[in-house]
């Protein structure tokens, strides 16, 4: 065995065969050294090109398949105010065109009037039911007749005189059924039939519950299926997801018809003999991207 202590004493004559090891690990130290002084070197450019890659946020976004733009975006002076889920899809404003031209249309919880902005253009009247003063004083000033008041409050001759009513509520398990039972009463005391439209969105686990259901205890006599794609990339995909529970300004959604009132599928009297439909829950359906540990409706029910 070689003694380093013994080799570093210039008076002791080293042992060759110590010399060859002594060199050897030298060269092997230098070897070591090169080696980390070369991945040292490489570390800031690998490192730098590392990070932009992460912090890349853009990426190409290809063109949906299919007809997905409304025709509201080619009408002269038209321009949005919301987007999705903010406010309906656009492309159901195209629909209640087709129901509602040359007719009356009503339209529940308008916000800027962004889908009656569209339909107007279309329909002989238009009327907004809007509880949200900031928005109602947006509506008039756009020239929409405004009833400035909660929907639920209204009596029968408050009700706007139309021919279609649509709405998409915020708290479809709770507001839809009572916003349709309500609309019944009202229009079979002004013995006028109506067709009401409701929307639901396929990303919202508890209107996909309530699509059903609502069909089931109210007579829905048809479902339109719309896909829509109102722009946006992949960038914004979390944040909504993080805010609105949806992965971007597209989808599903699923408009569902009812004719109520004089000539309604049901008139009330026998709605209420029979057994009150369940919205207490969403069964096992629910929103993929609600976060972990929520409960599949994502606010209690009543």
């Amino acid at each position: 065995r070689c003694d380093t202590h013994r080799l570093r004493q210039a008076t002791v004559l080293p042992d060759p065969s110590c010399t060859m090891a002594a060199a050897s690990l030298r060269r092997h130290t230098a070897i070591i050294v090169m080696m980390l002084l070369l991945a040292v070197s490489a570390t800031g450019p690998y490192r730098r090109r590392k990070l932009k890659a992460r912090e890349q946020t853009s990426w190409e976004q290809l063109p949906t398949s299919g007809d997905t733009q409304s025709m509201c975006l080619k009408l002269e002076d038209y321009s949005t105010v919301d987007t999705f889920p903010t406010r309906s899809p656009l492309l159901v404003a195209d629909h209640l065109i087709s129901l509602v031209r040359g007719r009356s249309f009503g339209e529940i919880g308008t916000r800027n009037g962004d889908i009656m902005g569209c339909v107007s253009r279309y329909a002989s009247s238009v009327t907004a039911v809007e509880m949200d003063k900031t928005h109602c004083k947006v509506l008039s000033e756009r020239g929409f007749q405004v009833v400035c008041r909660d929907f639920m409050s209204l009596r029968p001759h408050e009700f706007p005189i139309v021919d279609v009513l649509y709405w998409w509520p915020q708290m479809s398990w709770d507001q839809n059924q009572m916003w349709m039972e309500h609309t019944i009463r009202a229009y079979e005391a002004l013995n006028r039939t109506v067709t009401v439209v409701v929307g639901f969105d396929s990303h919202w686990a508890a209107d996909m519950v309530s699509l059903p259901r609502m069909m089931r205890r109210f007579g829905g006599h048809a479902v339109k299926r719309i896909l829509f794609d109102e722009g946006g990339t992949w960038e914004n995909m979390f944040k909504l997801m993080h805010r609105d529970f949806r992965p971007g300004h597209w989808g599903v959604f699923h408009l569902a018809h009812f004719k109520v009132g004089a000539a309604g599928t049901f008139r009330m009297a026998e709605l209420l003999s029979r057994p009150r439909a369940d919205f207490s829950g969403c069964g096992s359906f629910r929103n993929p991207f609600s976060p972990a540990g929520e409960p599949p409706c994502p606010l209690a029910f009543h």
